[in-house]
């Protein structure tokens, strides 16, 4: 029987950079940080775009370097509760008559009921890098005082943030780094496939 590794999200200064550690705080582990790409609707470009597309991706998978794992994660479902909670906050912030107010608000109920009955559509890429512990963990020992946690924290950081540079100047996308919360989030949704049907 296959067991899979524990892992705990790593909480940093600036959520944003925060990032899992697979198996313990030790040489033998892994660090991984996500990214989530936006990809454009493909369905009526043409062969051009495509190619294009195809020739970038190529060439950034075949800059990879051995030292390094990499899964792309594609998801989909029909929540929209993160773009409609912030559109319902403007609306009690910016909407000043009530007419405004009541079409918002019509068009909010509108697109919940619409959720909960699932007839939205939201597609995801996520692309995730994973790398060994090892080369952080100077003599193989755990940080134990905030300064050395902080170094550890920014240089396996920052071995990320030279591969999402790396992605963007290949693919010309639009991505931005899953926070802790959507590294959460994430994880949950993918070992209960119900989690949807949950506030998460």
């Amino acid at each position: 029987m296959i067991e899979l590794p524990d892992g705990f999200i790593v909480r940093t200064e600036d959520p944003a950079d925060s990032f899992i550690i697979y198996g313990d705080l030790n040489p033998k582990g892994y660090a991984a940080k996500g990214y989530r790409l936006e990809i454009p609707n493909l369905n009526n470009a043409g062969n051009g775009l495509k190619n294009d597309l195809f020739l970038r991706l190529s060439g950034w998978l075949a800059s990879q370097t051995l030292d390094k794992r990499i899964q792309v994660r594609y998801t989909r479902d029909a929540d929209y509760r993160d773009i409609l909670s912030s559109y319902r906050a403007d609306t009690e912030k910016l909407a000043h008559d009530e007419w405004s107010k009541y079409i918002r608000g019509k068009i909010y109920d509108r697109m919940q009921d619409k959720i909960s009955a699932r007839q939205l559509r939201r597609e995801y890429v996520d692309v995730y890098f994973a790398r060994s512990l090892a080369p952080y963990l100077k003599n193989g020992f755990i940080p134990e005082t905030p300064r050395e946690h902080s170094v550890f924290e920014r240089e396996v950081y920052s071995a990320f943030a030279n591969d999402c540079s790396d992605l963007k100047a290949f693919l010309g996308l639009p991505i931005r780094p899953l926070d802790i919360i959507d590294l959460f989030r994430e994880y949950y949704r993918a070992v209960n496939k119900s989690a949807l049907d949950l506030d998460v």
